[in-house]
């Protein structure tokens, strides 16, 4: 199952950061608390998502996508479609550029770590199975929508963390349009 939809996570991972940051949380405690959040988020989505199938589901994201785009520009505290900057975070670039580094560094070696213990453990062998033939891991015990979800929720929670380091790179979200958008 593809997800075209995965902008969403990362649009309001980039949004979330400056909302955190405004509320006086560090920018890189923001990064990790919005992953988490939009991966909350992301779990009774996935209960709409997993209603269709192939490429109704890519469709499905996609929309879910834009739905989630269209309520973000309606509130005030995200800036109303103007986008928003932090308060907090100093615009010097190299400490900037230093302070995304590590911070992209850690994310990527958390995420690379949960990805390795996914695939390589036992609960790995779940999605495996279900990617060869759903039928055929269905009839041998895999609980397919478990498995689903738990990668699905994964999935946003890292996008949301790299729309955080890009909106953090970027000194806050320029755009919905552009931190929304599939590029």
């Amino acid at each position: 199952m593809v997800s075209v939809g995965q902008q969403a996570s990362s649009g309001l991972g980039a949004d979330g950061v400056v909302v955190f940051n405004d509320l006086g949380i560090d920018a890189c405690l923001s990064a990790v608390i919005v992953s988490l959040v939009v991966a909350g988020i992301a779990f009774p989505i996935s209960f709409l998502a997993f209603r269709s199938r192939g490429g109704y589901f890519a469709i499905g994201t996609w929309v879910i996508a834009k739905v989630e785009r269209q309520i973000a520009i309606r509130f005030d505290l995200l800036g109303l479609g103007r986008g928003r900057s932090f308060s907090s975070i100093t615009p010097d670039p190299v400490f900037r550029d230093l302070y995304t580094y590590w911070l992209a560094l850690a994310l990527m070696v958390f995420f690379t770590a949960l990805t390795y213990q996914l695939l390589r453990g036992r609960q790995g062998l779940a999605p495996q199975s279900i990617r060869d033939n759903e039928v055929t891991a269905r009839s041998l015990g895999v609980e397919i929508d478990k498995s689903k979800r738990f990668v699905f929720v994964i999935a946003a929670g890292g996008a949301a963390a790299a729309g955080a380091l890009i909106c953090i790179q970027a000194l806050g979200v320029a755009s919905p349009h552009v931190i929304f958008s599939v590029n």
